[in-house]
């Protein structure tokens, strides 16, 4: 009887144990499952993300953009001013010559 005993005991234990195996399968399935349905879900924000970032990005280059028209349109005009400042500059400095050179003839 001791054999049966042993036998009944290990036929119960190796139910046991398949029985577990089943559930620790059934469990890695689900798991598989849930993480497939994460890189799914992480994908899709990724690439949400990268549509707004490139949205972001255009729309930066188009300020850049404009900027530097204006920054052109800047310059040019402090150009002219600069021109208009230079030539007065040199009137004066020729009038006050020829005054000099009047005073001096006269």
């Amino acid at each position: 009887m001791a054999t049966e005993s042993r036998i009944s005991f290990l036929e119960g234990a190796l139910t046991q144990t398949s029985e577990r195996l089943r559930d620790h399968t059934e469990r890695f399935a689900q798991l598989s499952l849930d993480i497939q349905s994460l890189r799914t879900e992480m994908n899709a924000n990724v690439e949400s993300l990268r549509g707004e970032m490139n949205a972001n990005v255009e729309s930066l280059r188009a300020e850049i953009a404009a900027l530097r028209v204006e920054n052109r349109t800047e310059n040019a005009a402090i150009r002219r001013e600069s021109r208009w400042i230079g030539g007065i500059i040199f009137a004066t400095i020729v009038a006050a010559v020829i005054a000099n050179l009047a005073a001096q003839i006269f």
